[in-house]
């Protein structure tokens, strides 16, 4: 079975011109093509996409994932910013629930809405990561001197209800978890923590 790693950031929106993640994405697509897994000796392909801020972009960007690896283990990390947040955040849960602060780039603001229909209204669902563990084995990583670097990372719990809540939930939902798993990663901005460190975080 392959093995796709698939890395998603988002572009412009209301109130940020110049996204972070986007800028991460575009360098981590310049960088890396493959990265190797100890474990099983095998490498692991990797695809990056720069969503639109729009529920029909993150519908459309999924179901293109869907059909161009069709038999694979995906392993979706995707990226957002959190302008008001001074470090970063691992999402640990997706609701059930559109309620946009703001329009998204193609005009739509649903307010109350559940994201899956067939499923209760602001039901949580909670990715298969070790959220902890993953915090604790990011968090201390050596530099290029062998000392490790200290970051703040921290769990939670609350990806909001916009587009980042959005494609988190439609992610975690995409797949059993055999085959998928899915985190969202909140970023804040490049004045808090510098560029460099979160694409090395990333």
């Amino acid at each position: 079975m392959s093995r796709v790693l698939v890395i998603t950031g988002f572009g412009p929106f209301n109130g940020v011109e110049k996204n972070p993640t986007q800028e991460i994405v575009e360098q981590l697509r310049e960088e890396w093509t493959a990265i190797r897994d100890d474990t099983t000796n095998a490498d692991i392909s990797i695809h990056y996409d720069v969503v639109e801020v729009s529920v029909e972009e993150c519908d459309a960007v999924l179901t293109d994932i869907a059909n161009k690896f069709p038999g694979a283990e995906l392993t979706l990390v995707h990226l957002g910013v959190d302008a008001r947040s001074t470090h970063i955040k691992l999402e640990e849960v997706a609701y059930n629930n559109m309620t946009f602060r703001v329009p998204d780039q193609r005009n739509y603001q649903p307010q109350g809405k559940p994201i899956q229909q067939s499923l209760a209204y602001d039901l949580p669902l909670q990715t298969c990561w070790n959220i902890p563990a993953l915090i604790r084995d990011v968090t201390l990583q050596p530099d290029t001197e062998g000392h490790e670097e200290r970051h703040e990372i921290n769990p939670s719990t609350d990806p909001g209800r916009f587009l980042c809540n959005y494609i988190y939930f439609r992610s975690l939902i995409f797949r059993p978890c055999g085959l998928t798993r899915s985190i969202f990663i909140h970023v804040p901005p490049f004045e808090h923590i510098k560029k460099e460190h979160q694409v090395k975080i990333v």
